[in-house]
Order: C-alpha cells, then sequence, then structure tokens
C-alpha cells in the first residue's frame, strides 16, 4: 500500500484531485450511486485549494476537540455511557 501512496504522490496535482475525487466516492456512496454534480464540484474545489496551498489543513483530532468544547458550551451533554475514550466515538468525547 505504501507503494500505491508514493506513487499517487507523484502524480501531478490534477491526477492527484481525479484519484481522491473517486476515493472518496467510493467511501461516501451506496454501490451504483452516484455523487451529485455539486458534490462532484465541491470536491474538485477542495482538492485544487488543497493542492494550491489555499486552505490551512488542521489535524482531525484539533478539529473534533474544538467542536467538542462548542457543544459543551451551548449545553449538549455527551452520553455517560460511552463504551470507549477514543475522540471519533459517536458516543463520547475527549472527557467521557
Amino acid at each position: 500500500m505504501d507503494k500505491v501512496v508514493s506513487e499517487a504522490l507523484r502524480l501531478p496535482p490534477q491526477a492527484r484531485a481525479f484519484i481522491a475525487e473517486k476515493l472518496i466516492e467510493s467511501l461516501d456512496a451506496e454501490p451504483g450511486e452516484k455523487l451529485s454534480p455539486a458534490w462532484i464540484e465541491a470536491i474538485r474545489r477542495r482538492c485544487r485549494e488543497v493542492d494550491d496551498g489555499a486552505v490551512e489543513l488542521r489535524a482531525a483530532e484539533e478539529v473534533f476537540a474544538k467542536a467538542y468544547l462548542a457543544l459543551e458550551g451551548d449545553g449538549y451533554q455527551f452520553r455517560s455511557e460511552a463504551p470507549c475514550r477514543d475522540l471519533f466515538c459517536p458516543f463520547g468525547a475527549p472527557s467521557c
């Protein structure tokens, strides 16, 4: 798998964006279901922004931690019966 990633990273930006689009489609769509033109354009735009350095990428852990804090500030209560302490667990938060 490392070889595939390494080779893909050597491709020109447009080719990497195309591959990224196809990979995202494979994760988000049911078999046989097509992405809407709006989603396809959004994916292409985001790939261009990343390739051009127009956007700042942040670690998912940072983004989720900030979101959890914002939710707590709005009075949202995380479920105490969370089965784990994983930051990405849909039942928990860093403090669960």
